[in-house]
């Protein structure tokens, strides 16, 4: 379970890399689970290069218009292996 303190440390910590996008202005169709059509809306809208979850409905896909779905683990690797890149912009 999740602290309050933690929590609000963690929202200080990302409040300089937190864009807020407005949904509505694509519709998504691409994921077995409807759910997740929001997550690729957002990430889409947001211009993520990234989508880092274990979701498995979304990692199946691979990528979505240049957005990369990839597991914690497999995103900390490709960021040890190109460390003296930016690590885009991550959802």
């Amino acid at each position: 379970m999740a602290f309050k303190g933690d929590f609000e440390a963690l929202l200080v910590a990302l409040n300089p890399r937190i864009k807020m996008v407005r949904l509505g202005s694509v519709s998504i169709t691409a994921s077995r689970d409807p759910y997740d059509n929001r997550v690729i809306e957002t990430a889409i809208v947001g211009m993520a290069s990234h989508v880092v979850s274990g979701d498995k409905d979304l990692l199946v896909l691979g990528s979505y218009n240049d957005v990369l779905f990839m597991t914690p683990s497999d995103y900390l690797l490709t960021l040890k292996r190109n460390s003296t890149t930016s690590p885009g912009r991550i959802m």
